[in-house]
């Protein structure tokens, strides 16, 4: 695999590998229990994320059954563009500043721990096997528009390390949710 390539990969197996020590550090209630009136439940963050990257998929496949997106070899340096760069520098966390998602981006209702993981766990291995398929393929050279805000675009590659900063930004947001909750008892 691209070793730019590879290192996005780890970043989300290493989300995956938190998310689900961060599931098994809880008991059920605490799973789907607000921490407050206007705060997300641990099982919308990681519904969100699931969300997300199944919003995601289909735009990257599409793009790379393209014949002109194949053809193009990978280089041996992958870049992020600048605003990747910057949406990635805003995700990251903590969370300096609030951005609101659209009703489809939030889970409809709270899932259990099982149920949740089992999500994840699935649009997970979809993302990475993506990424498997691209491989060898110039990423940065295909272009994806944000199923969240059609005005922004950005390349299959920088789309990735932002799937990978707001995953950790979510992971974030659930522990801190675990840790109100646990404060509050």
């Amino acid at each position: 695999m691209h070793p730019d390539l590879t290192i996005v990969t780890d970043q989300l197996l290493a989300a995956q590998s938190v998310i689900h020590r961060l599931a098994e550090s809880v008991d059920e209630t605490t799973w789907v229990t607000r921490p407050a009136p206007t705060s997300w439940l641990m099982s919308e963050c990681i519904g969100h994320l699931t969300l997300t990257t199944e919003a995601f998929l289909p735009v990257m496949r599409e793009q790379l059954q393209r014949a002109e997106s194949r053809a193009r070899r990978a280089p041996a340096k992958m870049r992020r563009s600048f605003l990747a760069w910057m949406l990635c520098r805003a995700l990251e966390p903590p969370a300096r500043q609030k951005y609101p998602t659209t009703a489809a981006f939030v889970p409809d209702e709270a899932m259990s721990k099982v149920e949740t993981l089992a999500e994840y766990d699935r649009s997970q291995e979809a993302l990475l096997a993506m990424i498997r398929l691209g491989d060898g393929i110039d990423l940065t050279r295909i272009e994806l528009v944000s199923p969240f805000d059609s005005r922004l675009h950005y390349s299959f590659f920088s789309a990735l390390h932002i799937e990978a900063a707001h995953q950790r930004r979510h992971i974030w947001q659930a522990t801190k949710a675990r840790d109100r909750l646990a404060a509050a008892r």
